[in-house]
């Protein structure tokens, strides 16, 4: 009986071997890059899983999936993916700053910035990898160095709208919001579609008291984008900077309907419903852990990062199939 049972094993383990040689990895990854490049997802990551049956730590099915999972919203997933990915091959620079996307999604700018910096180390003219290296160092309250990084994304590839609304971004939070809104127009120039840029436009004409633009510009926006959580937080402080706030409170539940933990919308809707204020400041403590009585609701909004995973109003660019 052992003897028949080891004897099906050895044939088993005979037969996967002979199936194993006689599959085409190279025919495969290059159907599930064309199934990518087709839009064709799940199909894509079908093949990839196929390929990594035969080849466990097949690199480009392992990078590729784990983009793909990036693009299907399953980040933790794909953080595992592109981790194992670069076990492979540490120095396949496309791959670091895919994985420096996700981890950005994941909030772990530190690490996503070290990821970047890889990519850049090896590949110096890397524009995407500049650009996205200065949303993560604006995460980090890092603006000059931000700027910095952005205009060597620029001086790589001028006509590059991500870099151009990352850098209007940064300038923001540096207060130079005329250098910010004509990074903004510069980036909508290039693209007039941008719905990230559009937002972040209307942040800069906020904070310079031109509301009826920014209100225009948001509403561009979320035209494109009606999903855009920063686009509506930034159209409640227009309405709540014109006193209209029955239009700023329904903005801001907007907000809090894309993403219910929206700090800005929570730290501002009590000002434009008072019969709301005591549930917000308390979902608001419980996020912030801001003592009550100190709920810091004059906070002007972060001037959302924006670029092609998300930062607070966009994704990072430069994801390489």
């Amino acid at each position: 009986m052992s003897n028949t049972k080891g004897l099906r094993a050895f044939h088993n383990a005979r037969l996967k071997k002979q199936q194993r040689k006689s599959y085409d990895l190279a025919e495969a990854r290059n159907r599930a890059l064309l199934l990518h490049q087709a839009g064709r997802i799940a199909e894509a990551q079908a093949v990839c899983r196929e390929i990594l049956e035969h080849a466990p730590r097949h690199f480009d099915a392992l990078h590729l999936l784990g983009v793909t999972q990036y693009q299907s919203g399953r980040h933790e997933v794909a953080d595992r993916l592109l981790a194992q990915a670069l076990l492979v091959e540490p120095r396949a620079w496309a791959a670091c700053s895919n994985h420096g996307v996700v981890l950005h999604e994941l909030k772990r700018y530190d690490a996503a910035l070290a990821r970047f910096d890889k990519a850049i180390a090896l590949k110096p003219d890397y524009a995407e990898a500049h650009s996205n290296r200065a949303m993560a160092l604006t995460e980090l309250g890092r603006f000059v160095e931000a700027v910095a990084s952005c205009d060597k994304a620029i001086a790589l590839k001028p006509h590059y709208p991500e870099a151009h609304s990352n850098r209007g971004n940064a300038l923001c939070q540096l207060r130079r919001f005329d250098e910010a809104l004509a990074s903004c127009d510069r980036a909508i120039a290039l693209r007039p579609t941008y719905a990230d840029a559009l937002s972040n436009r209307g942040n800069a004409l906020i904070e310079l008291s031109r509301f009826d633009e920014a209100l225009a510009s948001y509403d561009k926006s979320l035209a494109l984008s009606p999903g855009r959580e920063a686009a509506w937080v930034g159209r409640g402080n227009v309405f709540l900077n014109l006193n209209r706030y029955d239009e700023a409170f329904a903005a801001f539940q907007q907000a809090l309907a894309i993403n219910a933990d929206s700090l800005k919308a929570l730290l501002r809707a009590p000002r434009a419903d008072r019969r709301s204020d005591r549930l917000l400041r308390s979902r608001a403590r419980r996020q912030t852990g801001f003592p009550r009585g100190h709920l810091q609701q004059n906070i002007r909004p972060r001037f959302g990062a924006a670029g092609g995973i998300r930062g607070a109003s966009g994704r990072a660019q430069g994801m390489v199939g």
